[in-house]
C-alpha cells in the first residue's frame, strides 16, 4: 500500500486509462482519478459471419456453460439452480480447471441428483463456435467478470445468453436485448431459466439478430477505428 500511495498512484493519475467495459471503467475510477478513461471492448476472434439457421428450441432445452472453471465463474450457482428448473434440460459444461475444484463441483452435482443431466466436455478450442451454436442458452453467472469474451463468442453464432449483473458485458446485453441478466444466486439463475424455457420466440429472435449485431460492433475493423481514435485524441492533446 505504501508503494502504491507513493509511486503507483501519482503515476496512474497522469495516465490515460483504457477499460474493456463500463464496469471495469467504474472500478478503475473508484480507485484513482486518471487524466482520462475510455471504454473500448476487447478484440474477440469471431467466426465468419453468416445468418443463424432457423432452430426450434429442443426438449430438453440445451444449456451450456463455456468458460474456465474457477470459483469466480459461478458454476456452483448454476449447479444448485438445476434442482429448481421445472422443464427438462441438459447442461454441457465446457472448460477446464484445477482437478480438485472440478471434482468438488462434480460431487455437488451428484449430491443435487443432477449428474445424469450434465455432460462435462472439458476444454474445447477448435470447435467452440460449433459447440456454442448447438445449444439454446449460454449461461455465465459470474461473481465478478471484467468483460467476458465467451459471451460475445456465443452471441456471434446466435446463441442467447444468461449472465449475471457482475459480468462486464451485462449492460451491452441488456441494451441490445440479446439475453437475460440474473443475480448471483441459484434461485435467480433458476427463475430466469424457467422464464426462458417459456419464450421460444424470443430465443429465436435473438438467434436471428445477434450475429449481425455482434459482427457490426466487434469486428476487427470497427474496433481498430475506435483504438486509433483513442490514440489520435491523446496524441493531439500533447
Amino acid at each position: 500500500m505504501l508503494i502504491h500511495n507513493l509511486l503507483s498512484k501519482p503515476i496512474l493519475k497522469r495516465c490515460h486509462i483504457h477499460a474493456t467495459s463500463q464496469r471495469e471503467n467504474e472500478a478503475v475510477n473508484s480507485i484513482i482519478v486518471p487524466k482520462s478513461s475510455t471504454t473500448i471492448p476487447n478484440f474477440v476472434k469471431l467466426p465468419v459471419y453468416r445468418p443463424a439457421a432457423q432452430n426450434s428450441v429442443a426438449t430438453p432445452i440445451k444449456l451450456i456453460f463455456f468458460s474456465r472453471i474457477e470459483e469466480k465463474k459461478g458454476l456452483d450457482l448454476l449447479l444448485n439452480a438445476l434442482i429448481l428448473i421445472k422443464a427438462p434440460f441438459h447442461l454441457t459444461i465446457a472448460g477446464s480447471g484445477s482437478e480438485a475444484y472440478v471434482n468438488s463441483l462434480k460431487q455437488l452435482a451428484a449430491d443435487n441428483g443432477v449428474s445424469d443431466k450434465i455432460t462435462w466436455a472439458g476444454f474445447i478450442n477448435e470447435d467452440k463456435f460449433e459447440a456454442l451454436q448447438k445449444h439454446d442458452l449460454f449461461i455465465l453467472p459470474s461473481y465478478d467478470e471484467n468483460f467476458g469474451n465467451a459471451v460475445i463468442e456465443s452471441l456471434s453464432v446466435g446463441t442467447p445468453v444468461l449472465i449475471s449483473h457482475e459480468v462486464g458485458l451485462a449492460d451491452y446485453v441488456s441494451e441490445n436485448k440479446l439475453g437475460w441478466l440474473c443475480e448471483t444466486s441459484a434461485v435467480s439463475v433458476a427463475e430466469i431459466i424457467n422464464q426462458v424455457v417459456a419464450l421460444p420466440l424470443e430465443l429465436e429472435r435473438i438467434r436471428q439478430q445477434a450475429p449481425g449485431i455482434i459482427h457490426a460492433d466487434f469486428s476487427a475493423g470497427s474496433l481498430v477505428e475506435k483504438y486509433l481514435g483513442l490514440y489520435t485524441k491523446i496524441i493531439a492533446k500533447h
